[in-house]
Protein backbone atom coordinates (compact mmCIF):
# COMPACT_ATOMS: atom_id res chain seq x y z
CA UNK A 1 0.00 0.00 0.00
CA UNK A 2 1.20 3.39 -0.65
CA UNK A 3 0.54 6.58 0.66
CA UNK A 4 1.24 9.55 -1.43
CA UNK A 5 2.44 13.24 0.01
CA UNK A 6 2.69 16.13 -1.78
CA UNK A 7 6.24 15.88 -1.06
CA UNK A 8 6.76 12.25 0.00
CA UNK A 9 5.79 8.83 -0.82
CA UNK A 10 5.75 5.99 2.01
CA UNK A 11 4.88 2.13 0.88
CA UNK A 12 3.36 -0.37 4.02
CA UNK A 13 1.70 -3.08 3.98
CA UNK A 14 1.01 -3.67 7.61
CA UNK A 15 -1.02 -7.07 6.63
CA UNK A 16 2.25 -8.48 5.12
CA UNK A 17 4.63 -6.88 7.52
CA UNK A 18 2.35 -8.65 10.44
CA UNK A 19 2.69 -12.10 8.96
CA UNK A 20 6.29 -11.95 7.60
CA UNK A 21 7.08 -10.82 11.53
CA UNK A 22 4.86 -13.78 12.98
CA UNK A 23 6.54 -16.20 10.50
CA UNK A 24 9.79 -15.08 11.79
CA UNK A 25 8.57 -15.72 15.39
CA UNK A 26 7.41 -19.30 14.72
CA UNK A 27 11.14 -20.22 13.03
CA UNK A 28 12.70 -18.18 15.97
CA UNK A 29 10.46 -20.83 18.27
CA UNK A 30 12.13 -23.85 15.85
CA UNK A 31 15.27 -23.23 16.56
CA UNK A 32 14.90 -22.43 20.43
CA UNK A 33 12.54 -25.45 20.93
CA UNK A 34 13.16 -28.13 18.10
CA UNK A 35 10.86 -29.39 15.17
CA UNK A 36 7.91 -27.09 14.98
CA UNK A 37 5.13 -29.80 12.77
CA UNK A 38 3.37 -27.84 9.25
CA UNK A 39 4.36 -23.90 9.38
CA UNK A 40 2.61 -22.26 7.09
CA UNK A 41 4.12 -18.89 5.75
CA UNK A 42 1.23 -17.75 4.70
CA UNK A 43 -1.00 -18.12 7.86
CA UNK A 44 1.63 -17.49 9.87
CA UNK A 45 0.06 -14.71 12.55
CA UNK A 46 -2.87 -16.89 13.22
CA UNK A 47 -0.32 -20.22 13.68
CA UNK A 48 1.69 -17.44 16.15
CA UNK A 49 -0.99 -17.04 18.10
CA UNK A 50 -2.64 -20.93 17.90
CA UNK A 51 0.69 -21.80 19.21
CA UNK A 52 0.60 -19.34 21.91
CA UNK A 53 -2.60 -19.89 22.99
CA UNK A 54 -1.51 -23.56 23.34
CA UNK A 55 1.45 -23.17 25.43
CA UNK A 56 1.37 -21.73 29.02
CA UNK A 57 4.01 -19.65 30.24
CA UNK A 58 6.11 -21.02 33.13
CA UNK A 59 4.85 -19.83 36.44
CA UNK A 60 3.47 -20.77 39.77
CA UNK A 61 0.07 -21.45 39.26
CA UNK A 62 -2.21 -22.26 42.28
CA UNK A 63 -4.21 -25.82 42.39
CA UNK A 64 -8.06 -26.30 42.62
CA UNK A 65 -9.72 -29.54 42.57
CA UNK A 66 -13.17 -30.25 42.09
CA UNK A 67 -15.43 -31.60 45.02
CA UNK A 68 -15.61 -35.29 43.81
CA UNK A 69 -11.97 -35.19 42.10
CA UNK A 70 -10.53 -38.85 42.61
CA UNK A 71 -7.65 -40.09 41.60
CA UNK A 72 -7.07 -43.78 40.76
CA UNK A 73 -4.22 -45.38 43.03
CA UNK A 74 -1.84 -45.98 40.21
CA UNK A 75 -1.31 -42.82 39.13
CA UNK A 76 -1.45 -40.85 42.01
CA UNK A 77 2.68 -40.46 42.13
CA UNK A 78 2.30 -39.26 38.67
CA UNK A 79 -0.45 -36.47 39.92
CA UNK A 80 1.70 -35.69 42.65
CA UNK A 81 4.75 -34.92 40.15
CA UNK A 82 2.40 -32.75 38.06
CA UNK A 83 1.40 -30.81 40.81
CA UNK A 84 4.70 -30.44 42.02
CA UNK A 85 5.45 -29.15 38.52
CA UNK A 86 2.45 -26.63 38.60
CA UNK A 87 3.01 -25.39 41.79
CA UNK A 88 6.31 -24.67 41.12
CA UNK A 89 6.35 -22.67 37.77
CA UNK A 90 7.93 -25.42 35.60
CA UNK A 91 7.71 -25.52 31.98
CA UNK A 92 4.24 -27.96 31.37
CA UNK A 93 4.80 -28.39 27.79
CA UNK A 94 6.30 -31.86 28.29
CA UNK A 95 2.92 -33.00 30.09
CA UNK A 96 0.57 -32.22 27.09
CA UNK A 97 -0.01 -33.24 23.52
CA UNK A 98 2.53 -34.02 21.26
CA UNK A 99 0.62 -31.90 18.74
CA UNK A 100 1.18 -28.60 20.73
CA UNK A 101 4.28 -28.73 18.30
CA UNK A 102 1.81 -28.95 15.57
CA UNK A 103 1.77 -25.61 14.21
CA UNK A 104 -1.10 -26.59 11.99
CA UNK A 105 -3.10 -28.34 14.96
CA UNK A 106 -6.14 -27.34 15.60
CA UNK A 107 -7.32 -29.10 19.73
CA UNK A 108 -11.21 -28.70 18.70
CA UNK A 109 -11.76 -29.44 22.72
CA UNK A 110 -9.90 -26.39 23.22
CA UNK A 111 -11.26 -24.12 20.88
CA UNK A 112 -15.02 -25.39 22.14
CA UNK A 113 -14.43 -25.87 25.76
CA UNK A 114 -10.90 -24.66 26.57
CA UNK A 115 -10.30 -27.70 28.78
CA UNK A 116 -6.53 -28.95 28.66
CA UNK A 117 -5.29 -32.43 28.87
CA UNK A 118 -2.37 -33.08 30.17
CA UNK A 119 -0.48 -36.57 30.59
CA UNK A 120 0.18 -38.07 34.00
CA UNK A 121 3.99 -39.50 33.68
CA UNK A 122 6.63 -40.28 35.37
CA UNK A 123 9.00 -37.91 35.07
CA UNK A 124 12.35 -39.92 35.02
CA UNK A 125 11.28 -41.47 32.00
CA UNK A 126 11.39 -39.56 28.51
CA UNK A 127 9.24 -40.36 25.21
CA UNK A 128 10.98 -42.71 23.27
CA UNK A 129 10.08 -41.32 19.65
CA UNK A 130 10.54 -37.29 21.11
CA UNK A 131 12.75 -36.33 24.18
CA UNK A 132 10.91 -33.25 24.47
CA UNK A 133 7.69 -35.02 25.93
CA UNK A 134 7.46 -37.70 28.73
CA UNK A 135 6.43 -41.13 27.78
CA UNK A 136 2.75 -41.15 27.95
CA UNK A 137 1.19 -42.81 30.98
CA UNK A 138 -2.38 -44.33 31.32
CA UNK A 139 -4.32 -41.37 32.34
CA UNK A 140 -5.11 -38.11 31.58
CA UNK A 141 -6.04 -35.02 33.70
CA UNK A 142 -8.67 -32.66 32.43
CA UNK A 143 -8.19 -29.29 33.18
CA UNK A 144 -10.16 -25.29 32.97
CA UNK A 145 -8.16 -22.28 33.05
CA UNK A 146 -9.32 -18.77 32.37
CA UNK A 147 -8.03 -16.97 28.78
CA UNK A 148 -7.42 -13.67 30.91
CA UNK A 149 -6.37 -15.55 34.33
CA UNK A 150 -4.12 -18.42 34.34
CA UNK A 151 -3.07 -18.01 37.97
CA UNK A 152 -5.39 -20.74 39.30
CA UNK A 153 -5.60 -24.36 37.45
CA UNK A 154 -8.53 -25.77 37.61
CA UNK A 155 -8.39 -29.88 38.02
CA UNK A 156 -11.71 -31.81 36.92
CA UNK A 157 -11.32 -35.10 36.26
CA UNK A 158 -8.97 -37.87 35.78
CA UNK A 159 -10.00 -39.56 32.48
CA UNK A 160 -8.31 -43.07 30.84
CA UNK A 161 -6.35 -42.12 27.85
CA UNK A 162 -6.78 -45.82 25.82
CA UNK A 163 -10.52 -44.12 25.99
CA UNK A 164 -10.70 -40.40 25.89
CA UNK A 165 -13.70 -39.03 25.55
CA UNK A 166 -13.09 -35.45 24.11
CA UNK A 167 -16.59 -34.37 24.37
CA UNK A 168 -17.97 -35.50 27.80
CA UNK A 169 -20.09 -32.83 28.41
CA UNK A 170 -20.42 -34.08 31.99
CA UNK A 171 -17.01 -32.10 32.13
CA UNK A 172 -18.79 -28.85 31.68
CA UNK A 173 -21.00 -29.90 34.16
CA UNK A 174 -18.36 -30.38 36.26
CA UNK A 175 -16.78 -26.86 36.05
CA UNK A 176 -20.27 -25.45 36.51
CA UNK A 177 -21.31 -27.29 39.66
CA UNK A 178 -17.93 -26.81 40.69
CA UNK A 179 -16.81 -22.44 40.20
CA UNK A 180 -20.38 -21.49 39.03
CA UNK A 181 -18.25 -17.94 39.17
CA UNK A 182 -15.91 -18.85 36.25
CA UNK A 183 -18.74 -19.68 33.35
CA UNK A 184 -21.74 -17.02 34.65
CA UNK A 185 -20.90 -14.88 31.24
CA UNK A 186 -21.77 -18.09 29.15
CA UNK A 187 -24.87 -19.04 31.13
CA UNK A 188 -28.12 -18.57 29.60
CA UNK A 189 -31.48 -19.93 30.38
CA UNK A 190 -33.29 -22.45 28.21
CA UNK A 191 -33.28 -25.44 27.34
CA UNK A 192 -32.21 -27.49 24.55
CA UNK A 193 -35.11 -28.80 22.44
CA UNK A 194 -33.51 -31.84 21.25
CA UNK A 195 -30.62 -33.99 23.44
CA UNK A 196 -27.62 -34.09 22.32
CA UNK A 197 -25.46 -36.77 23.85
CA UNK A 198 -21.23 -37.22 23.66
CA UNK A 199 -21.66 -39.48 20.74
CA UNK A 200 -23.66 -36.74 18.61
CA UNK A 201 -21.37 -34.09 19.79
CA UNK A 202 -18.21 -35.92 18.70
CA UNK A 203 -20.17 -35.91 15.30
CA UNK A 204 -21.23 -32.52 15.45
CA UNK A 205 -17.72 -31.42 16.68
CA UNK A 206 -15.78 -33.27 13.65
CA UNK A 207 -18.35 -31.16 10.96
CA UNK A 208 -17.29 -28.13 13.34
CA UNK A 209 -20.68 -27.35 14.36
CA UNK A 210 -20.92 -25.30 17.94
CA UNK A 211 -23.60 -26.51 20.47
CA UNK A 212 -24.43 -25.75 23.75
CA UNK A 213 -24.42 -28.38 26.56
CA UNK A 214 -27.88 -28.33 28.50
CA UNK A 215 -27.24 -28.13 32.18
CA UNK A 216 -30.68 -30.03 33.27
CA UNK A 217 -31.22 -26.98 35.56
CA UNK A 218 -32.70 -24.68 32.95
CA UNK A 219 -29.83 -23.35 31.88
CA UNK A 220 -27.51 -23.44 28.50
CA UNK A 221 -24.04 -23.02 28.31
CA UNK A 222 -22.44 -22.25 25.31
CA UNK A 223 -18.82 -20.38 24.19
CA UNK A 224 -16.45 -21.63 26.97
CA UNK A 225 -14.02 -21.83 24.68
CA UNK A 226 -15.26 -19.22 22.37
CA UNK A 227 -16.08 -22.19 19.83
CA UNK A 228 -15.08 -23.53 16.01
CA UNK A 229 -15.01 -22.11 12.53
CA UNK A 230 -16.64 -23.08 9.92
CA UNK A 231 -13.20 -24.30 8.52
CA UNK A 232 -11.90 -25.85 12.12
CA UNK A 233 -10.14 -23.06 13.25
CA UNK A 234 -10.55 -21.32 16.66
CA UNK A 235 -12.71 -18.82 16.45
CA UNK A 236 -11.25 -16.98 19.76
CA UNK A 237 -7.71 -17.05 17.09
CA UNK A 238 -9.12 -15.71 14.38
CA UNK A 239 -10.96 -12.86 16.22
CA UNK A 240 -7.79 -12.52 18.07
CA UNK A 241 -6.08 -11.64 14.48
CA UNK A 242 -8.58 -9.48 12.91
CA UNK A 243 -8.85 -7.31 16.40
CA UNK A 244 -5.01 -7.50 16.41
CA UNK A 245 -4.66 -6.33 12.77
CA UNK A 246 -7.41 -4.02 12.77
CA UNK A 247 -5.20 -2.03 15.90
CA UNK A 248 -2.02 -2.06 13.83
CA UNK A 249 -3.78 -0.79 10.95
CA UNK A 250 -4.61 2.18 13.15
CA UNK A 251 -0.46 2.96 12.78
CA UNK A 252 -0.57 2.90 8.86
CA UNK A 253 -3.54 5.18 9.14
CA UNK A 254 -1.48 7.74 11.23
CA UNK A 255 1.66 7.30 8.45
CA UNK A 256 -1.17 7.76 5.99
CA UNK A 257 -3.09 10.98 7.39
CA UNK A 258 0.69 12.60 8.02
CA UNK A 259 3.08 11.31 5.18
CA UNK A 260 4.87 14.82 4.29
CA UNK A 261 5.44 15.29 7.88
CA UNK A 262 6.90 11.81 8.37
CA UNK A 263 8.78 11.84 5.09
CA UNK A 264 10.28 15.23 6.38
CA UNK A 265 11.92 13.78 9.34
CA UNK A 266 13.03 10.96 7.23
CA UNK A 267 14.53 13.08 4.99
CA UNK A 268 16.69 14.95 7.29
CA UNK A 269 18.07 11.85 9.14
CA UNK A 270 19.35 10.34 6.32
CA UNK A 271 20.35 13.54 4.50
CA UNK A 272 20.05 12.70 0.64
CA UNK A 273 17.33 13.49 -1.68
CA UNK A 274 15.47 10.10 -1.15
CA UNK A 275 11.65 11.03 -1.60
CA UNK A 276 9.98 7.48 -1.25
CA UNK A 277 10.23 5.24 1.48
CA UNK A 278 9.40 1.92 2.78
CA UNK A 279 8.81 0.71 5.97
CA UNK A 280 9.94 -2.80 7.52
CA UNK A 281 7.91 -2.96 11.03
CA UNK A 282 10.29 -4.43 13.58
CA UNK A 283 8.15 -5.98 15.88
CA UNK A 284 4.78 -6.84 16.22
CA UNK A 285 2.96 -3.92 18.20
CA UNK A 286 1.08 -3.49 20.88
CA UNK A 287 -1.72 -1.14 21.18
CA UNK A 288 0.59 2.12 22.15
CA UNK A 289 3.49 1.70 19.82
CA UNK A 290 4.82 0.26 16.29
CA UNK A 291 8.46 0.65 15.59
CA UNK A 292 9.28 0.61 11.55
CA UNK A 293 12.84 0.18 9.65
CA UNK A 294 13.02 2.68 6.72
CA UNK A 295 14.12 -0.30 3.93
CA UNK A 296 17.83 -0.31 3.37
CA UNK A 297 18.92 2.30 5.48
CA UNK A 298 19.94 2.46 9.07
CA UNK A 299 17.09 4.59 9.88
CA UNK A 300 14.20 3.81 12.27
CA UNK A 301 10.52 5.32 12.93
CA UNK A 302 8.40 5.42 16.14
CA UNK A 303 4.58 5.57 15.92
CA UNK A 304 2.53 6.22 18.71
CA UNK A 305 -1.54 7.61 18.45
CA UNK A 306 0.50 11.03 19.29
CA UNK A 307 3.55 11.48 18.30
CA UNK A 308 6.17 10.43 15.70
CA UNK A 309 10.26 9.66 15.96
CA UNK A 310 12.87 8.84 13.55
CA UNK A 311 16.39 7.71 15.38
CA UNK A 312 19.10 5.99 14.48
CA UNK A 313 18.26 2.76 16.02
CA UNK A 314 15.45 0.40 17.51
CA UNK A 315 16.59 1.25 20.59
CA UNK A 316 16.45 5.42 20.84
CA UNK A 317 13.51 5.56 19.22
CA UNK A 318 11.70 3.32 22.43
CA UNK A 319 13.42 5.40 24.46
CA UNK A 320 12.30 8.32 23.33
CA UNK A 321 9.14 7.15 22.96
CA UNK A 322 8.96 5.83 26.40
CA UNK A 323 10.02 9.49 28.01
Amino acid sequence: MEFIGKQYKISLDMHEELNKLAYQCLVNFQKEHGHLKNVKKEDALYQWFLLQSKLLPPKSRSIEKAKDFCCPSEAKSQLQSFEEAVQAGQDLVEYMSRDVLNAAFEDKMFSDWRFYHFHLSDPNKRHLKDKRFLKRGDYLLIAYMESSDDDTMYFLQIIPHKRANWTKEELVRVLADNWPELIKRNVFEGSLTASINDRDRKQLRENNINAPVDLGDGRVIIGLGSGICGDGSSFAIRHKCVRFGNEAQIFAMRIETDVDTIGELIHEKLQNEQKAFNLELMDLPNTQTAVFRVSDTPVFLGVTLKKYVVAGSREQVLCTLNR
